[in-house]
């Protein structure tokens, strides 16, 4: 029968004393450990390096997006400022026009007052006339 070598032998003194390991002895060597433990510490590298360029990328891409906002902003508020422009200039035109409508019609009640007056002439007449012709 041959023997583990001693660097197998972590939980050896308990086992021989009778007491049961807090957990199985491993099988697997101690190289293949460390390779893990290694990669494990790679990953975790890997992970910040990560989280770090995804952290850069986004200061990047808010920048953009902050500069693209303020141009968009900029360029509505040039068109409010116009849109305010126009819609003052439309008021004064719509009270310039509603004042003339006014006054046009004042012309046309006192033109269909002077028409009836008129009329109301030409008729007396016209049936004075009529009643001679016929008498």
């Amino acid at each position: 029968m041959t023997l583990a070598p001693p660097e197998n032998l972590h939980y050896a003194g308990v086992v021989a004393s009778g007491v049961f390991p807090p957990h199985p002895l491993s099988i697997v060597p101690v190289a293949v450990q460390n390779l893990v433990k290694e990669e494990r510490r790679m990953a975790c590298k890997t992970t910040w390096v990560n989280l770090t360029v995804a952290v850069v990328l986004s200061f990047f891409l808010t920048a953009c997006t902050d500069t693209k906002t303020l141009q968009e902003n900029e360029q509505l508020k040039a068109q409010v400022a116009e849109l305010q422009r126009e819609n003052g200039q439309l008021g004064n035109n719509l009270e310039t026009v509603t004042a003339a409508r006014d006054a046009l019609t004042k012309e046309n009640e006192a033109l269909k007052a002077e028409m009836r007056a008129r009329k109301t002439k030409r008729s007396g007449k016209k049936i004075s006339s009529r009643k001679r012709r016929r008498g």
